[in-house]
Parts: structure tokens; sequence; C-alpha cells
């Protein structure tokens, strides 16, 4: 299962200005793009197995579980919610946009609170490359999802 918040693929849509600070290649990633800044691993499928685990060991109501993220939580809160909505009561996202061509649809409906500031020049909501020359989905086509 894909998982990164932001793609490896040189061939995806820029997530990413020309002169973006440069973040190190992970060293469990094979390759990856001047606009890649996640791991290469399978974080849903890694969050999959916990949730199992903990359902499993503590017998909690699947039907009650809500995860909740800032920034790059938020971002794997909104993919969480794409993903596996039907693990879900509801999503929480703050301050958090996901990368060009990543805004998603849920499997099923998902309830989702989704908290941004038009003033934030960090994780921009409106598409525009942000201080450090990172790019994200713009609100409105993440709410439109």
């Amino acid at each position: 299962m894909a998982s990164n918040l932001a793609s490896s693929d040189p061939d995806s849509t820029p997530h990413c200005v020309a002169d973006a600070q440069k973040f190190p290649c992970p060293p469990d990633c094979s390759n990856c793009s001047r606009c890649a800044w996640t791991s290469c691993g399978d974080d849903l499928g890694f969050i999959e197995k916990v949730l199992n685990a903990v359902e499993l060991e503590f017998h909690t109501d699947p039907q009650r579980h809500y995860p909740l993220g800032v920034s790059n939580g938020g971002m794997m809160a909104f993919r969480l919610g794409c993903n596996l909505s039907h693990r879900f009561a509801a999503i929480a996202s703050i301050l958090a946009q996901l990368a060009p061509g990543f805004a998603c649809a849920p499997e099923q409906s998902v309830p989702m609170f989704h908290l941004y500031s038009e003033g934030d020049d960090t994780v921009r909501s409106d598409g525009k490359p942000a201080a450090d020359g990172f790019i994200y989905e713009t609100a409105d086509d993440t709410l439109a999802a």
C-alpha cells in the first residue's frame, strides 16, 4: 500500500519549487526526488497493524477511533481518512494539507474536522509555495475531496 505523504516519484506533480529546502534522502529509500521529504516505509500498513493489535489486546471499539494530527501528523490523518476510512469514526487534521495530487476521497464517508489558517506560510492553504519552497493542495481541493 503506497503510504508516504509526499511522493518520491520524479514524474508526479511537483511538490516544491526549484530552490526549495533540500531534505536528505532517508536511508530506507532507494531513490528520492528533490521534493521528497518523507520515509519510504509503509506508514499506513504499519498503523493498520497497530490498530489491529490494539483492538485485539484492549478490546477497543473500532467505531470510536479518531486520528488527530497537527502539521505532518495532520497529513497522516488525511491519508488515514482516505485509505482506512472504514477504521475510523472521524478524522481531524490541524494546520495541514497534502501534497499536490494527493487530495483524495475516502473509501467510505467519514466526518472530518479540518482546521487551517489562510495566514499560515509554512503549510499554505492556497496552493502557493510555502516559505520553504514546498507546495500543498489547496484547502478547497482537500475539502472537496
